[in-house]
């Protein structure tokens, strides 16, 4: 009855990322749930809604993708997500992009996938961000 990979958040939403001359950013509006891997599978849980921003290097000239996204990361509570965080994504895959990112005190790590359109050509953003919970609690 435990998660043998620790991935005990999933989020999902909506992100959109621009990059031009060199620079890029993404900013995205996610659901999220998570387990408290110490508790029963019917207890435990926790969910909020939270909005992210962040910016820095591009290996693009200029592009514009959105999408729906969804990932995993190891949170046990959803406030865990509440924080600053480094990551890198829209990996150059058109419609398809990929992402990972780490919360600067260390204790989430996380990733997941985007489909959508993309106009223009998005190669990578690397860089910082920080993301705001706008709801949620405890269940």
């Amino acid at each position: 009855m435990i998660d043998p990979l620790g991935l005990f958040g999933v989020s999902t939403g909506f992100d959109a990322s621009a990059a031009a001359f060199g620079f890029g950013g993404t900013t995205s509006l996610y659901g999220n749930f998570s387990h408290n891997p110490n508790k029963p599978w019917y207890q435990g849980w926790s969910s909020s809604v939270t909005f992210s921003i962040d910016g820095g290097v591009a290996a693009s000239v200029y592009g514009f993708g959105a999408g729906v996204h969804l990932g995993a990361n190891d949170s046990c509570h959803v406030s865990q997500l509440n924080d600053g965080y480094l990551g890198a994504g829209r990996l150059g895959l058109g419609a398809f992009s990929v992402g990972g990112y780490k919360t600067t005190d260390g204790k989430v790590t996380g990733g997941g996938v985007t489909i959508g359109p993309t106009f223009g050509y998005i190669g990578a953003i690397a860089g910082a961000g920080n993301t705001w919970t706008l709801g949620g609690g405890d269940w």
